[in-house]
């Protein structure tokens, strides 16, 4: 798990004071509830403005039985909340992100982050779980790599809270379980326009970002 790597990596090169030092990182210093709704949301309404965005296209809506039932989400819900983004954000953000990003800025280093995430989780390719031809593997790394891009600007927006990388890394899962983009039985319109709308929001941090090195 990245998280635990991140930990055994971080106790090697700086000891239990670097380890208690990562863990410190994962609350705000300052307690915002701006923070965590904009994270618990930021990737969720792109998924649905991508539905929207469909709908207005070609008038296309999922069924009811796109969606998950009430107790698949019921059970789902914490799980995803709490697993996936404790068992890597730790890896992704407090350790990965923080040491490329002093190097290379918010942007480059979390699309670095990304594309090691995105390898991570590229198992699934070889092991047959995903269709591996080479246009879905590349819709893949670009919505990983967008995602990343977004989790990464959160992480610093909030003072570097790994919690906050946690719930945005919730928020994709709520696009990846509880909402029907990724319905390929609909054809890719809408998994292209999401992952359009990422990248978008991404090149506009970016320029944010530029904008505000060169008038400091």
């Amino acid at each position: 798990m990245p998280t635990t790597s991140a930990l055994i990596i971080t106790w090697l090169i700086k000891g239990d004071s670097g380890v208690r030092e990562l863990w410190r990182s994962t609350f705000l210093k300052e307690d915002r509830i701006k923070y965590y709704g904009t994270a618990l949301l930021s990737i969720a309404i792109l998924g649905v403005v991508a539905m929207l965005v469909r709908f207005a296209y070609d008038g296309f809506r999922p069924s009811t039985a796109d969606y998950p039932d009430l107790g698949t989400n019921l059970l789902l819900a914490p799980f995803l909340l709490l697993f996936p983004g404790f068992t890597e954000e730790y890896g992704w953000r407090g350790f990965l992100q923080q040491r490329l990003q002093g190097k290379t800025g918010v942007f480059l280093a979390s699309l670095l982050t990304g594309l090691v995430w995105g390898g991570w989780h590229g198992m699934d390719f070889l092991m047959g779980n995903w269709p591996s031809d080479i246009f879905n593997v590349l819709v893949f790394f670009a919505y990983i790599t967008g995602t990343s891009i977004l989790i990464g600007y959160l992480y610093q927006w909030s003072g570097r809270s790994v919690f906050v990388a946690m719930l945005a890394h919730f928020s994709a899962n709520i696009v990846n379980f509880f909402l029907p983009v990724w319905n390929t039985n609909a054809g890719l319109t809408t998994p292209l326009i999401f992952v359009g709308l990422l990248w978008l929001t991404a090149l506009i941090l970016l320029v944010i970002e530029l904008r505000s090195k060169s008038t400091a």
